[in-house]
């Protein structure tokens, strides 16, 4: 029999229970969803992860950690089944560390549990989450970073601000920012927003957020500069840092072709012809300039500093079409609805993996590796209602609310302000760092018009949405009277500035409020006995009594 001992261990403590079973309901959806696109899907992108740590050139063009991760699958797998299903579980376990965070500022349990089991239905999550893509872990540090200022903001006081929260939360905002700076080249400019706006919220610990965020940015470009390349990396191509710049060069010389000068048009002709520069117009997608005929990658990381001062001169002489540019490249960012059709791909995770991997550059993958990426659902009929559900959701109708960052951006900044308002906590208000983080540094460079650079804002504002729910803090319920269903003190405080009444110490002035210890028991009620005049004076008990006073009949 199992001793009783075993079985208090095997209990699940106080509070655990909803975010286990929240867990649990995600890990079973996800693993639908996982079982459905066995081993997990790829994009372009994910063949150039593969092919990195396999056959061609490792590169730092993608990152190098989630490279490694698709490398230890590979070894231990012969496919990538393994990291993806990992993914799942992680994604599962964020979910329910939102929970919680939302239940310690005050929302109702099961309003976070309904988003959170809600959730993972939506494929622009469950399919994204066992896809083979860097952005899964990054989206996921998104949403870990809210739940831990969520957080945070739970364990301010208003006498001291943050300078007591635990410590544990400020290492886990620590490698939340660092795991943006790895599974990102351009994450540190998200981590930069982040660390100064918390440091402009967090009264009493400014310089914590600004020197976790210097840590994380030093770490990773301490990692290329010295790690990477002892373990054969190669840098990243310059492209990836000046390919914007690039592209809006080419559109100003689309649309003000008489403002470059002789020697402009010479340095354009030595990358590509001037055809290609004029024929990339399109400003919602820069890689129609770098999958021109003619263009050279090679040609431009030789010029790109020429390329760059071309720049420079390119904004002195039309600045409203360089910035122009950049508001429509970043409109994935900005706006709720998608580009014109024949101007960029409608937002959405892979239909189908194509059976050549994209390309005869997937040749550089060994046979044994590559035989086994193709999609296998481990059920035809999870792989068949995957595949439709994709196909689907796909459409125009379901864009602006499934597949567009910016929609759940807004979402959230409404949702946090109405929570503030309500609960008087101007503070709740940076939960939406990451989000506005992402959306920025999207918005000022972005090279493309694909959903998974703002998917992070999606889950952020889809579970920010029980805050709607958060409780006000009540006063504690009097003494000797019976606690019910909603008395109980939830929730932040509504004002910060004053100690809330139920949470204030007895003083040694106010000695009716002190409750009894064992060392000093409760006060006997003091019976009250007629005078003869009519007026009643109070009897304490003795001391040493431990038995009630005894009634005291009047004198008649």
């Amino acid at each position: 029999m199992t001793s009783p001992r075993v079985l208090d261990r095997l209990r699940v403590k106080p509070g655990w229970a909803l975010p286990i079973a929240v867990f649990g309901w995600a890990q079973l959806v996800l693993l639908g969803w996982w079982a459905g696109q066995w081993p997990g899907l790829l994009s372009a992108d994910s063949v150039r992860y593969i092919i990195h740590v396999t056959g061609g050139t490792w590169t730092a063009d993608h990152s190098v950690l989630y490279d490694s991760a698709v490398l230890a699958s590979l070894n231990l797998t012969g496919n990538v089944a393994l990291l993806t299903f990992v993914q799942t579980t992680v994604a599962a376990a964020c979910i329910a560390y939102m929970v919680v965070a939302l239940r310690a500022v005050g929302v109702p349990g099961r309003w976070g549990a309904l988003a959170g089991c809600l959730l993972p239905l939506l494929p622009s999550f469950g399919a994204f989450i066992s896809t083979v893509w860097k952005d899964v872990p990054f989206a996921l540090c998104e949403v870990l970073i809210t739940a831990t200022t969520l957080q945070l903001i739970a364990h301010r006081k208003a006498s001291t601000g943050y300078r007591q929260v635990p410590r544990r939360l400020l290492v886990a905002l620590g490698l939340e920012l660092l795991g943006l700076t790895l599974f990102r080249n351009d994450g540190f400019l998200l981590v930069l927003v982040i660390a100064v706006v918390l440091a402009l919220a967090w009264k009493g610990l400014r310089l914590v957020p600004l020197g976790l965020g210097a840590v994380a940015i030093l770490i990773s470009f301490g990692a290329q500069a010295f790690v990477y390349p002892a373990m054969g990396v190669k840098p990243a191509n310059s492209s990836l840092s000046y390919g914007l710049f690039d592209a809006d060069i080419a559109l100003a010389y689309a649309q003000e072709p008489d403002t470059f000068t002789p020697s402009d048009l010479a340095l354009l002709s030595k990358v590509a012809p001037l055809a290609a520069w004029k024929g990339a117009d399109n400003c919602y997608n820069s890689d129609g300039l770098f999958r021109s005929k003619g263009f050279s990658l090679v040609r431009a990381d030789q010029y790109h500093k020429q390329l760059f001062a071309l720049w420079w001169r390119v904004l002195e002489r039309s600045p409203v079409t360089v910035v122009k540019g950049r508001l429509c490249r970043g409109s994935v960012a900005w706006s709720v609805m998608p580009p014109p059709s024949d101007k960029a791909l409608l937002g959405r995770v892979v239909t189908r993996v194509p059976s050549n991997l994209y390309s005869n550059s997937s040749r550089q993958i060994p046979a044994d590796i590559r035989q086994n990426l193709a999609t296998q659902p481990l059920s035809d009929k999870l792989g068949r209602a995957a595949h439709k559900v994709r196909v689907e959701t796909g459409k125009l109708r379901y864009q602006w609310w499934m597949w567009r960052g910016a929609t759940w951006c807004y979402i959230a900044y409404l949702v946090l302000l109405v929570a503030a308002l309500r609960l008087r906590r101007w503070d709740l208000l940076t939960a939406g760092v990451a989000s506005l983080a992402n959306q920025l540094t999207v918005l000022a460079a972005n090279p493309a018009q694909l959903y998974r650079y703002m998917v992070g804002p999606i889950f952020v504002g889809f579970l920010l949405l029980p805050l709607l729910a958060a409780a006000v803090r009540r006063p504690a319920v009097a003494a000797g009277s019976p606690a019910g269903p909603g008395q109980e003190p939830t929730g932040l405080a509504k004002d910060p500035a004053a100690k809330d009444s139920a949470t204030q110490e007895p003083t040694a002035k106010d000695p009716a409020a002190q409750e009894p210890t064992a060392k000093e028991p409760a006060k006997e009620p003091t019976a009250q006995v007629p005078e003869a005049s009519g007026a009643t004076r109070a009897v304490e008990p003795d001391a040493d009594s431990t038995s009630p006073v005894p009634p005291v009949r009047s004198k008649k």
